[in-house]
């Protein structure tokens, strides 16, 4: 008996989706491109998060040294930055190191490298600070010392690269949030005035059911799953062009990006939460489309 009841469920909820194709291909392409969004917002940022932390060590810094430097200021500078209390290490690169480090950093980027007529970096000390209880304090007061020295085109921090990096990290989270936020409302909306159409566009069948003793819920579910059933065909239609986004990532990202930001291989696994999403805002639109038409 339960079985034949969901079958009628299901049937009835496809039937209504024949009737009404356009509006309800319209509420799919919405949820789709509402999924599409948001979950490849939801990729890309955590791929930040997994990759920023690795980029850089808070104990090192990188001294840039202004072009055209004579050896012996080279030298001298090296000496001093060497010299000071806090500084365990300090190595100089010249532009071809510099250069051929980056090279070795991002292998999958070969063709940017090879666009380069002319090495534009200039020679750089490569520095490592002793470790501290307080080690942004010991940068900042690196950092500072270090501009103030002759010959130092610029200098380059965790510290530093970090607060821009958070602070660009909060901009884009706020606007993601914000984006992603009226994407999935939309959706939720049109599923809900979707349903809200089929229901009054069969209104005579359901007035039938409630003269003859049908219960409310025997009423309103083919709609409810007519709603899912959207919201499950936007998830599949979304999660092709997510993958194939994640796979074309894969492909164009250096290998060390691409472990990092996007670990997500498994299709399945990715199909599997889109699908848990389109249902879930579905069934949300489809309440909010039946909670007054008919009272349990």
């Amino acid at each position: 008996m339960g079985l034949s009841r969901w079958g009628y469920y299901l049937a009835r909820a496809v039937g209504g989706f024949r009737k009404n194709p356009l509006p309800a291909s319209v509420s799919v392409l919405v949820v789709a491109l509402s999924l599409f969004l948001t979950w490849l917002f939801c990729l890309g940022l955590w791929g930040i998060y997994r990759v920023v932390p690795h980029l850089f060590s808070p104990s090192k810094a990188v001294v840039y040294l202004e072009k055209g430097l004579s050896v012996q200021e080279t030298e001298r500078v090296k000496k001093t930055v060497a010299g000071w209390s806090f500084v365990e290490e300090c190595r100089y690169k010249s532009p071809e190191e510099v250069l051929e480090e980056l090279r070795r950093r991002y292998a999958g980027w070969d063709d940017v490298f090879q666009g380069l007529d002319e090495n534009p970096l200039p020679p750089a000390l490569e520095v490592r600070l002793r470790a501290s209880d307080d080690m942004e304090a010991a940068l900042r007061s690196f950092e500072e010392q270090a501009r103030s020295l002759g010959g130092v085109q610029d200098v380059l921090t965790a510290q530093a690269w970090s607060a821009e990096t958070r602070r660009l990290m909060r901009t884009l989270m706020g606007a993601g949030i914000f984006l992603a936020g009226a994407l999935l409302v939309s959706s939720i909306l049109i599923v809900a005035n979707t349903v809200r159409l089929a229901f009054y566009g069969r209104r005579d069948e359901w007035e039938v059911l409630l003269v003859v003793g049908a219960p409310p819920s025997f009423i309103k579910m083919p709609f409810y799953l007519e709603g899912i059933l959207q919201g499950v065909l936007g998830a599949v239609c979304a999660a092709f062009p997510l993958w194939g986004v994640v796979r074309l990532a894969a492909e164009v990202l250096p290998p060390g990006l691409w472990a990092g930001a996007l670990g997500l291989g498994d299709a399945g696994a990715l199909l599997g939460v889109l699908i848990l999403t389109g249902a879930g805002l579905s069934w949300l639109g489809a309440r909010l489309a039946l909670r007054r038409v008919v009272s349990y």
